[in-house]
């Protein structure tokens, strides 16, 4: 998978992911909602066939590449905690 940012400025940040399976920007979306210091969040594709996955972020405080850095550690942490109590269940 590879990312491309196609705008960045102190308050916002609009990435591409080359991937035609945006549903990994989806928990992404949701985890950034979460804080308060995001204010906005959005996924889109501007062809459902030909166009690549995007995620816009603004925030009100702090960095938006911060917030996305932080919400893509915290997932893995839930990510990880489910996994192990799946393995738990064996």
């Amino acid at each position: 998978m590879e990312v491309k940012v196609l705008n960045e400025k102190a308050k916002e940040l609009e990435i591409e992911v080359d991937d035609k399976n945006e549903t990994i920007l989806n928990p992404l979306k949701e985890k950034l909602l979460q804080y308060s210091s995001v204010n906005y969040v959005e996924c889109t594709k501007e062809h459902p066939i030909l166009g690549k996955p995007r995620i816009y972020i603004k925030v009100n405080d702090g960095k938006p590449r911060d917030m996305l850095i932080k919400a893509l550690k915290d997932l893995q942490k839930e990510l990880k905690g489910f996994r192990e109590q799946i393995e738990k269940k064996k």
